[in-house]
């Protein structure tokens, strides 16, 4: 978060006997957010070969009548394990936190993650792309 949004969210919090909507959402968008999620589908993947794609951690706020939801979309590259630059793919992660329905946005009300995208290299061999697709379908959470 930059520091003068960072900034701006201090002030306004302290000015305010209760979060706002607006800043609960905000609150949200943060990189501490989504962390401890990638990591809990890192290790339950087991690709120790993974890395982020520069440039794609997004965040998008979607605004309901029946509520709010956060959504963080990040693209990792699935590395070659014995030449670690060469990409044998990428797949997109996906957080979506449900707020409870506005004015309020008082509560969490559900946190779910999406595999998203998977996109495996045309040249990879017909094995590793296997190894790959029964990575995924075997944690079923291939979408």
């Amino acid at each position: 978060m930059s520091g003068p949004l960072r900034m701006w969210l201090i002030d306004v919090e302290e000015k305010t006997d209760d979060d706002p909507p607006t800043v609960r959402l905000l609150k949200m968008a943060n990189q501490r957010v989504m962390f401890p999620a990638f990591w809990c589908l890192k290790s339950k993947l087991r690709i120790p070969t993974m890395r982020d794609k520069r440039g794609t951690w997004h965040i998008n706020f979607v605004i309901r009548k029946d509520g709010a939801e956060v959504i963080h979309t990040k693209t990792q590259l699935l590395d070659n394990a014995s030449s670690p630059m060469k990409e044998e793919g990428e797949f997109e992660i996906a957080l979506i936190l449900r707020m409870s329905p506005l004015p309020s946005c008082e509560n969490l009300d559900s946190v779910h993650m999406e595999i998203r995208n998977v996109v495996l290299a045309a040249d990879l061999s017909s094995a590793a792309r296997d190894a790959w697709q029964l990575k995924f379908d075997q944690n079923h959470i291939i979408q």
